[in-house]
């Protein structure tokens, strides 16, 4: 499974004022508005959030507002049309967004009419979870249009520049993100003591919604649901006693957690843990659950002491990063046997954060970068 491609063919330039080719597009002139927002009669949410995003900036960028129509109900002045998303003129103009990956999206000016759509699907438009093609593809127009940017969370951190002129350049653009997942862990949303401290509850809440809208306009989200965090938190009440060499060989010469039974790394060298994660990833994959195997390690460093996982570290003594690669790719290749196109999700974390220096993983392996891990 091969990672999306970037492929973009930019537009012939940035118009901010000043004079409108005859193959532009205004938006905004002389102080009026020049173009409606065109959304589908039947709209998903993440085109319909898109369209109040685009009205919000080029009003704020400007003093116009816009306004967001449906396909059946167009005006008749102001004549030109910012379609987004799957609109049946986006088609008939040759563009079908079915055929689009997840996520990806077109920008293409044409005749009178603005088109941008993309990969998108249903759902809550601030979700990760959402694809969200036609919000990228707006983003990206008003960066390369208006030169908006989103510095940080909330109206603050919103730069948009002021004009009087709005102009959509002709020519197009494709764009897919290069990164299955992206995503920030969010400091608010995930905090322990929500509520407390200087925040009251009404600034929590709009703080967390600043957070969610700031990373959307970052073009954060993911293009597959892939399942990460600690895979093995359960395996030493489940297997601890009829298995124990899954786990981590101790400086003591014992398999066990060195504190609590959550707290255990695994023997990652062992063939029967392999076909263990296997077997358990098959009897999910049977009842529709996951479709990536989870071989992300318990909240611990790399801590087996075993012959065999040492030998599978690299020439840098201090790194197991190796040995855990290793670990990957004997799993997927297991895995593969049964699904030829398995995807293997790990950790780069705590000790072995840094690339493996002699061993290469395959574009299937997805590694999740847990940064400041010591």
């Amino acid at each position: 499974m091969r990672s999306p491609t970037v492929v973009s063919l930019v537009f012939a330039a940035v118009l901010l004022a000043g004079s409108i080719g005859a193959a532009d597009v205004a938006l905004v002139a002389g102080g009026q508005a020049q173009a409606v927002i065109v959304v589908p009669e039947q709209a998903l949410p993440v085109v319909e959030y898109a369209a109040k995003e685009l009205q919000y900036h080029v009003e704020k960028a400007s003093a116009v507002q816009m306004a967001i129509v449906s396909e059946a109900e167009l005006p008749a002045p102001p004549a030109a049309r910012v379609y987004l998303g799957r609109c049946t003129a986006t088609q008939q103009a040759g563009i079908d967004p079915h055929e689009l990956a997840p996520e990806s999206f077109v920008i293409r000016t044409t005749g009178n009419a603005v088109y941008i759509t993309g990969g998108d699907s249903n759902g809550d438009p601030l979700s990760g979870g959402t694809q969200a093609g036609t919000l990228f593809g707006v983003y990206e127009l008003l960066e390369d249009v208006l030169g908006v940017r989103w510095l940080w969370p909330g109206e603050l951190g919103t730069f948009v520049p002021k004009t009087d002129v709005v102009v959509v350049p002709h020519g197009e653009k494709h764009w897919a993100p290069q990164l299955l997942q992206r995503n920030l862990r969010q400091t608010l949303k995930n905090s322990r003591r929500r509520g407390a401290g200087a925040y009251s509850a009404a600034a929590l809440k709009q703080a967390i919604h600043d957070e969610d809208v700031w990373l959307r306009r970052q073009r954060m989200g993911r293009s597959v649901s892939l399942r990460y965090g600690h895979a093995f938190t359960k395996y030493w009440a489940k297997y601890g006693q009829t298995h124990p060499e899954y786990f981590n060989l101790l400086e003591n010469g014992k398999r066990e957690p060195w504190s609590g039974g959550k707290n255990i790394s695994m023997c990652v060298s062992e063939p029967g843990l392999w076909q263990q994660i296997v077997q358990n990833w098959q009897a999910e994959r049977e009842r529709g659950v996951f479709r990536n195997i989870n071989c992300c390690e318990n909240d611990t460093r790399g801590r087996c002491t075993c012959e065999r996982c040492q030998a599978w570290d690299g020439p840098d003594p201090d790194s197991m990063s190796d040995r855990y690669a290793k670990f990957y790719m004997a799993v997927q290749k297991l895995a593969r046997e049964i699904d030829p196109d398995v995807i293997v999700t790990g950790y780069a974390y705590a000790n072995y954060m840094d690339p493996p220096l002699e061993t290469k993983l395959n574009e299937n392996i997805i590694i999740g970068i847990v940064p400041g891990m010591l």
